[in-house]
């Protein structure tokens, strides 16, 4: 009985957190955005030899660089943008991916849905998140989120026997 409590309101603090960070998300300056994109790079890639650095940012965006610590794993551009995304941020990214050395690109969208980037920079993206996949990425990524462990104590009726 007592996990079920728990589990609730864990579940109501991390759907708390989540309604937060979207809040700060849409209206973080483009310096904080691209602080997430070089912090969100080891999860994103998955792999642990991936760290971010930071690349650019604009108006409505912000760029970081994926590299690996291991040879020969490509570099790959992930990028957060608020807002629309139009021919002119397609030739930024196009530009930002050439600057990278990189074939590959990660959009973060600061929306409620991802955009089809590929009529804008002939390819699809290889990642593409929407506002709800970014925070849950940075949530388990523990990026820009703390947290606090708690220990609870149950009796073990079986120690009674």
């Amino acid at each position: 009985m007592h996990t079920e409590q728990i589990e609730a309101v864990l579940a109501a603090v991390r759907t708390q957190t989540a309604a937060q960070l979207k809040e700060l998300l849409r209206h973080a300056p483009p310096a904080t955005l691209q602080k997430i994109a070089v912090d969100i790079v080891p999860q994103l890639m998955r792999v642990g030899s991936y760290f971010g650095q930071p690349l650019g940012t604009g108006e409505n965006w912000a760029e970081a660089v994926a590299r690996s610590r291991v040879a020969g794993l490509p570099p790959v551009l992930v990028r957060l943008h608020r807002g629309p995304f139009d021919a002119e941020d397609g030739m930024n990214v196009i530009a930002s991916l050439n600057d990278a050395e990189s074939s590959q690109v990660a959009i973060a969208f600061l929306n409620d849905r991802p955009v089809n980037v590929e009529p804008f920079i002939g390819a699809r993206s290889h990642w593409t998140l929407d506002l709800d996949g970014l925070v849950n990425l940075m949530i388990n990524a523990g990026v820009g989120v703390s947290q606090q462990t708690f220990e609870a104590k149950f009796v073990e009726a079986g120690y009674f026997r």
